[in-house]
């Protein structure tokens, strides 16, 4: 496994946001909204075209993360506050969606 996209701890943070430490030690924490906002499911993302359906910033910030469940050994499930519940998000996906390594990315390319 690649040591970027493999965590050794998730956790969540209360409601507001979802902690993970990556084996490379890089530390993730993803609010709840903003991964529900950029949620991967087929409701959520057009299965032909690709197209986003959730406009960003369209899901407020008081949405929040009631429960996460390990997926195999690839991803998580999170039941979020407003009862979407449909998403899988690899943990590579995580690891794409931190605020951070974007910044990271941009920097580098």
């Amino acid at each position: 496994m690649n040591p970027a996209t493999n965590p050794v701890e998730i956790k969540k943070g209360g409601v507001k946001h979802l902690k993970i430490v990556w084996e490379d030690a890089h530390q993730s924490v993803l609010p709840f909204y903003y991964l529900r906002e950029n949620c991967p499911c087929a409701m959520c993302v057009n299965e032909v075209t690709g197209e986003k359906m959730i406009a960003k910033g369209s899901i407020p910030d008081t949405v929040g993360g009631l429960k996460v469940d390990l997926v195999g050994h690839y991803a998580v499930a999170i039941m979020f506050s407003d009862n979407h519940s449909t998403g899988i998000y690899r943990f590579e996906t995580l690891r794409a969606l931190c605020p951070c390594c974007k910044v990271e990315e941009k920097d580098n390319g």
